[in-house]
């Protein structure tokens, strides 16, 4: 379900979405929104999809690490 109750009106969001080990974990604000089990099917190269629904959004910074 979405969580909007973490997202800030008309300011800056921090998202850290985290895949390891075959679980996915998104972070809106530093609180855990969900986290999900996606298997261990994914490594290697992929694609990031970033989606905002009926809304215009900027991004401001993007970051993509690599996980030891």
């Amino acid at each position: 379900r979405a969580r909007f109750d973490l997202i800030k009106a008309n300011d800056w969001n921090t998202y850290q979405i985290t895949v390891r080990n075959g679980m996915a974990t998104l972070a809106i604000n530093g609180t855990v929104a969900w986290e999900r089990a996606i298997g261990n099917g994914l490594s290697g190269a992929g694609h990031l999809g970033i989606q905002c629904e009926n809304k215009p959004f900027e991004i401001a910074q993007l970051w993509i690490t690599p996980l030891p």
